[in-house]
């Protein structure tokens, strides 16, 4: 690969050149992105690093068309939300005939204002595409965004635009395999992948409706084999959000997804689109049922983790949050309970103390367990011993507090933490199939 293409992209230092070389070399060789070869995955790496976007996002949601970068509208809000200087990013009306977006960036008295119609759609000739008809919402969501981010952030978003903005050079047709006899018949056209309905479907920024469409999706992704992309995508409209969850709690979304509560949707729609530290305390403040002490956990967390990014120093955010009313707050928010259940750091000698092989055996097995994915598969695996043995689901518990990962901005207690690890695993354990007791079951503890 030629150094000119490097420079002409605004030259990386030279470490960081060898490296994105490397990147580049690895998207062409595991064929899951798409691009045909290395100088095609360079010229979308650096046109993702010109975004602020890491290589495997930028591979993930971003191509090059007539010179110009094409990404997801999630995509586009996620950039102007880091970017640092917007102040306020709130849609006013999403329907399937309009949709109004207002910013404001940061220095700017007054904020500004958008809005794109199906009328103007039909003007464009967009309505009567596919995409436009089976998601208007999503489609009238993304021109809005990408014309609004251009027009109040041009030096993030220049020459950024979303998909069918710009027209793409036709794509050769595929046609069906012929024999020299045989008079060439095209191929029939195929619907819109899972995938696709799926990452359409979640255009817009509601975690509702993430969640709806996972639910309505996850079979026909899963059939397809598109379940980890589809999962990347979701971690992706996470990650642009400011809203923080980890991985392993949208793995716990995703697996109840119809049963999360609205009242927990909502918290998160408030807390991603808060532009103060107030707006966030307020969303805590005012948050409905939550649906259960797990969800009640996670919230608190969720909150605590935007109160920091919004410059509210650690040592601060339990006092906001814990100043929130003798009942919990007004709008009912259940609180992590304290209990007077003995620690899980004692597990292991109470197991040792015990005359239960059932625990015995478990604490053996799980000893070399270090990755949430092992233990979920374990739990599922073995699901009937932890809802009937509370020694058992004990040692699950303590294994989960054991391998997670320390975050800063975590505000809880150490009975909170361990709290929240038994509701963890006492969900895994109550939602599990028989199809997820036998997936993977050889590679689960």
């Amino acid at each position: 690969m030629s150094s000119e293409l490097v420079q002409m992209a605004g030259a990386p230092a030279e470490g960081e050149l060898g490296a994105l070389m490397r990147v580049a070399t690895f998207a062409v060789k595991s064929g899951m992105f798409g691009v045909a070869n290395e100088a095609a995955a360079m010229v979308i790496i650096l046109t993702g690093r010109s975004l602020g976007l890491d290589p495997t996002a930028a591979l993930r949601g971003t191509h090059v068309v007539k010179g110009k970068a094409v990404t997801s509208s999630d995509m586009i809000v996620g950039i102007v939300r880091k970017s640092g200087e917007c102040a306020s990013w709130v849609v006013i009306e999403s329907t399937a005939e309009k949709c109004t977006i207002e910013t404001r960036r940061k220095g700017d008295d007054a904020p500004v204002r958008h809005t794109w119609t199906m009328e103007m759609a039909k003007r464009a000739g967009l309505a009567n595409k596919d995409n436009w008809r089976a998601y208007p919402h999503a489609m009238l969501r993304a021109r809005c965004s990408a014309e609004l981010g251009r027009m109040v952030y041009p030096d993030f978003l220049l020459g950024v635009y979303v998909e069918g903005e710009i027209p793409e050079e036709p794509r050769r047709a595929e046609r069906a395999t012929v024999t020299h006899d045989a008079p060439e018949v095209p191929a029939l056209e195929a619907g819109p992948s899972a995938l696709d309905a799926f990452t359409s479907a979640t255009q817009d920024d509601g975690l509702k409706l993430l969640l709806d469409a996972w639910a309505a999706h996850s079979a026909s992704l899963t059939r397809e084999g598109a379940i980890d992309e589809a999962k990347t995508h979701v971690m992706l409209w996470i990650s642009a959000r400011l809203a923080v969850l980890v991985g392993s709690e949208v793995q716990v979304l995703l697996s109840n997804a119809a049963q999360v509560t609205l009242g927990f949707c909502v918290l998160y729609d408030r807390l991603a689109s808060a532009p103060t530290a107030d707006d966030a305390l307020a969303a805590w403040r005012e948050r409905g049922d939550m649906g259960g002490k797990w969800y009640a956990h996670t919230a608190r967390q969720m909150a605590g983790r935007t109160l920091k990014s919004l410059g509210v120093a650690l040592a601060d955010v339990r006092a906001m949050l814990d100043d929130d009313g003798p009942d919990g707050g007004p709008g009912g928010g259940e609180r992590a309970p304290q209990g007077d259940a003995e620690p899980l750091a004692t597990v292991p000698a109470r197991v040792a103390a015990s005359n239960d092989a059932v625990a015995v055996e478990a604490l053996a097995r799980l000893a070399a367990v270090s990755a949430r994915t092992h233990l979920y598969r374990s739990a599922c695996k073995h699901a009937a011993e932890i809802l009937t043995n509370p020694l058992v689901r004990e040692v699950y518990a303590h294994t989960a507090r054991r391998i997670e990962r320390v975050d800063t901005t975590d505000t809880r207690t150490p009975a909170e933490l361990d709290a929240a690890a038994r509701d963890l695993v006492a969900m895994w354990a109550t939602t599990a199939t028989p199809a997820s007791n036998s997936n993977d079951s050889s590679k689960a503890a």
